[in-house]
């Protein structure tokens, strides 16, 4: 079954770069999409709706697409352009939340060298995605595991 995910596609520019004539001609590029678009003096900020099956399948979509566009322009990564995805569920009340390294630490009272090893088990949760090569999970996936795999915690004195 598929769902709807709001997808977020922030695109920092170099200083050189005018953020108002790159929406301008980014936008017809992406109206299969139907995004919304904002103009900041630095960057570009683009939210799409996509019915896909899962979160994942939903940022790879909209990056595969925003890659093609990007080529389309003539963008070069090198020169100063970066991109940065933020994933929700639409259907949800709530937005679905992702985390990284540091906050699985935290989830597990844990340093980050063990969150790493920890998310390194194969049946640990698999990446929804990587951002920056920064591997992000679900962290519905990741307290699904947690309650599954790691024994009670229990508090001193109870």
């Amino acid at each position: 079954m598929n769902d709807q995910w709001v997808v977020a596609l922030w695109v920092t520019l170099a200083d050189e770069q005018p953020a108002d004539g790159l929406t301008m001609q980014a936008l017809p590029l992406l109206d299969d999409l139907a995004p919304i678009a904002r103009s900041r003096p630095d960057r570009i900020e683009f939210e799409f709706v996509v019915t896909a099956k899962n979160l994942s399948e939903a940022g790879a979509h909209v990056l595969r697409s925003w890659s093609e566009v990007a080529k389309q322009l003539g963008l070069d990564p090198s020169q100063g352009w970066l991109v940065s995805v933020g994933l929700r569920s639409q259907s949800s009340a709530g937005a679905e939340a992702l985390v990284g390294v540091a906050e699985l630490a935290t989830m597990f009272s844990v340093s980050k060298t063990r969150a790493r090893q920890v998310a390194g088990y194969p049946n640990f949760p698999a990446p929804v995605a990587r951002l920056a090569g920064t591997p992000v999970w679900d962290v519905g996936e990741v307290r699904r595991y947690a309650a599954e795999n790691r024994p009670a915690q229990t508090q001193s004195g109870v």
